[in-house]
């Protein structure tokens, strides 16, 4: 999972498609916590070098992984077979139940676990990236159509732990910007 899947799916976001992880995310926004970030604000300079220098820094690094020896299709399949392994274990874990039970409800995690354990974290933060970001990564097409017991874990998972998911990633005024907004407006007044 971590030296192919997370590294594929960087490869996937900052080395191919920065740009549009950057526009669909409103990185040099959120990037920094402000609300307006002016062209001519530090913040802007930094993002826009992170957002020009990344693609490159994380191609070079696909590449002395090994990875760049193949083309994208073999890449993306490299991942999927992660994928699978771990939609195979939920598998095995739920199926050597015996119960007669929904095996969903009985054993929602790996190892055949009633709670989350380190592996079911880890798995749900490689996996969110793929699955909420809004970008088109392949193993988000891959999951979608051969991981229903994955896309089970995710959705349980979240709803167990993140039950205000969409209230946390929604963007929130920054506070400290509008006191400060509000400061200037005081002092040029």
């Amino acid at each position: 999972l971590e030296e192919h899947t997370a590294q594929i799916g960087f490869y996937y976001r900052y080395g191919l498609h920065m740009d549009e992880f950057f526009t669909k995310l409103d990185i040099t926004t959120r990037f920094f916590e402000t609300d307006v970030v002016p062209p001519d604000h530090v913040s802007h300079t930094i993002a826009t070098m992170f957002r020009e220098k990344q693609p490159a820094v994380t191609r070079n690094k696909t590449k002395v992984r090994g990875l760049s020896r193949h083309d994208d299709e073999d890449i993306w399949r490299f991942s999927n077979q992660d994928l699978q392994a771990l939609e195979d274990i939920l598998k095995d874990d739920n199926n050597n139940n015996n119960n007669e039970e929904d095996d969903d409800d009985n054993c929602p995690y790996f190892f055949g676990k009633k709670e989350a354990s380190t592996l079911d974290c880890a798995v749900f933060g490689h996996l969110t990236q793929f699955l909420y970001i809004p970008l088109d990564f392949p193993q988000k097409a891959y999951l979608r159509e051969s991981c229903p017991k994955l896309m089970k874990f995710m959705g349980r998972f979240k709803s167990t732990y993140w039950p205000d998911w969409e209230t946390k990633c929604q963007r929130q005024p920054n506070e400290k910007t509008k006191k400060r907004q509000q400061q200037q407006q005081q002092q040029q007044s």
